[in-house]
């Protein structure tokens, strides 16, 4: 099975739910999911290769937004940098 941070998978969420909302749910649900302690740091991933693409795609187009133009902003560009790294190479671990 594998495993994100919760915190990861807020994020991701608030990035891309404007642009991805379906995908966005689908983060969301998993966060949200019942069966996760509530002191939980990590939160684990049942989603489609796919999604992960169409995930890691859409926040390298957010990062990209944010390095060029009048409305740059550094801070949204490092936070995308960050959860592309985290999507890319998220924790695997064996149950």
């Amino acid at each position: 099975m594998f495993y994100l941070p919760k915190s990861s998978l807020e994020l991701t969420f608030s990035l891309i739910r404007h642009t991805q909302p379906s995908l966005a749910l689908k983060i969301r649900n998993l966060v949200m999911n019942p069966d996760i302690p509530k002191g939980a740091k990590q939160a684990p991933i049942t989603i489609e290769e796919d999604d992960v693409f169409t995930i890691v795609n859409q926040l390298m187009h957010i990062e990209d937004q944010a390095r060029i133009g009048s409305k740059a902003d550094k801070g949204r560009q490092i936070l995308a940098s960050a959860l592309i790294a985290d999507w890319l190479t998220f924790n695997l671990n064996d149950d």
